[in-house]
């Protein structure tokens, strides 16, 4: 990678890292990453107490419990959005298609071949 596509991937990750979804994951991976760096520290050392690992797993399962809520709320918003964009691709199509029988002028929906394309693309995936 060059310095531009790191610079580029770094910055794209910071401004994931803002977003709610993209919050609890780094929530999650540093609960992790601490977890397991104790883990290493207190391996070496032998003294890892029953306490302790649960007081590690606890924190990973937290951290992993929140993550998982968020991406499953941010899941069902999006089947919700596309559900209601469909529905106005319906009611529009219906009202272009009633004008169009009775030779009325036909309505112009600015953005409706956009919508339509962008349901295309996320019902592709």
């Amino acid at each position: 990678m060059t310095n531009e596509e790191i610079s580029e991937f770094q910055r794209r990750d910071r401004e994931w890292q803002k977003t709610p979804l993209g919050a609890a994951f780094s929530k999650m991976t540093n609960a992790l990453g601490k977890a397991w760096v104790a883990d290493i520290e207190s391996g070496f050392r032998g003294n890892m107490s029953d306490k302790r690992l649960r007081e590690i797993w606890d924190a990973e399962r937290a951290a992993t419990q929140e993550f998982r809520t968020l991406l499953d709320a941010q899941t069902r918003q999006h089947a919700e959005l596309l559900a209601a964009a469909k529905e106005v691709i319906r009611g529009l199509n219906a009202r272009i298609d009633a004008a169009s029988t009775a030779k009325e002028p036909v309505p112009v929906f600015h953005g409706i071949a956009d919508l339509a394309s962008a349901i295309a693309k996320t019902e592709a995936r």
